[in-house]
């Protein structure tokens, strides 16, 4: 079944991929600042807010597969 998913997801981010290069990541106040300077300056930042989405995006990724594998686990006996 997590296989399942798993290919589910993968295909997912597979079929999401072309419309991402469509999308401005960018607030209205950066946009201006970067369309002011020209195309190259403009993809430029889009580039680099993207690339500077991936770490957190990774770690909250690791998190929540984590979190999906222990989710059933009982937590270790203390010992007294």
């Amino acid at each position: 079944m997590t296989r399942n998913l798993t290919a589910r997801l993968v295909l997912a981010a597979l079929a999401a991929g072309p419309l991402a290069g469509s999308l401005c990541a960018q607030c209205a106040m950066c946009y201006q600042a970067a369309a002011s300077q020209g195309p190259k300056a403009m993809h430029a930042m889009n580039l680099g807010i993207v690339i500077l989405l991936l770490p957190p995006a990774a770690i909250a990724a690791c998190i929540a597969r984590v979190t999906y594998r222990y989710r059933g686990s009982k937590p270790p006996e203390t010992r007294q």
